[in-house]
């Protein structure tokens, strides 16, 4: 960011945090959390020749983009950028006790939005307003336990192609990808020797084999768009010890 002289002038980034939580053990294996939070950024470097762009939002290119905003650090900067992240979370755990039930569970609602040198607040590139978690196991006997977990998420923001295969300004991080969501289930088995206990298990990720939606690309040699979606169902198995 040293590379323009002027970038040289640009003030620390700040940011103002404020948070509030309540804390509730239910029973002593249970407890479970609310904790809301609000934080504003300000002094945020913003280009002075892309009005759109904010440092918040480099890095993972225009919204889809190839380049990344990786000569982001070459614009002339000013520090005029300004932002928030606000949310609420929901948080519970069960341990392990007496009961053989235990896990984890949460739910996340956060918006993230910046205004740069144009001043149109828009959403940032880690604007994902939905996350729900949960996770757990039941530990049948000593030798066997079963566990899954499953994730779901809404979509992150992103800049849409045009017709002509182009992205414009006024479009930028106007789209979303589709949310996601996976099922994970593992068994594991364990093995009582002299002195050392092995563990085998058989982990499944990805059960009903649905491929993570990410954002679209530009196939160079098709000169079609497309969908850029990870692997799918993934089984493993493997073995540790413990001594």
């Amino acid at each position: 960011m040293a590379a323009d002289e002027i970038n040289q002038q640009l003030k620390f980034i700040a940011a103002n945090q404020y948070i509030f939580g309540i804390s509730h053990l239910v029973t002593e294996d249970m407890q479970v959390n609310i904790e809301m939070y609000h934080k504003k950024y300000i002094d945020y470097p913003a280009s002075l020749t892309r009005p759109y762009l904010v440092m918040a939002n480099t890095g993972a290119g225009f919204g889809g983009s190839e380049e990344g905003f990786v000569s982001f650090g070459i614009d002339p900067l000013s520090p005029v950028g300004t932002g928030f992240s606000q949310g609420i979370e929901f948080f519970g755990q069960k341990k392990f006790s007496d009961s053989p039930v235990y896990g984890t569970w949460s739910i996340n609602f956060s918006q993230t939005k910046f205004k740069s040198l144009d001043g149109i607040e828009r959403p940032s590139n880690f604007d994902q307003r939905w996350i729900f978690n949960i996770g757990g196991g039941y530990v049948i006997n000593p030798k066997w336990e079963v566990s899954a977990r499953f994730r779901y998420a809404t979509g992150r923001p992103y800049t849409p192609f045009n017709a002509d295969i182009s992205k414009t300004p006024k479009n930028y991080n106007t789209a979303r990808i589709k949310d996601n969501h996976f099922l994970d289930i593992r068994i594991d088995k364990r093995w009582f020797l002299t002195k050392t206990t092995l563990i085998t298990y058989i982990d499944i990720q990805n059960v009903y084999n649905r491929k993570a939606v990410n954002v679209p690309s530009y196939n160079a040699y098709t000169g079609e768009i497309e969908d850029r979606n990870s692997i799918g169902i993934l089984p493993s198995v493997g073995i540790s010890a413990e001594f």
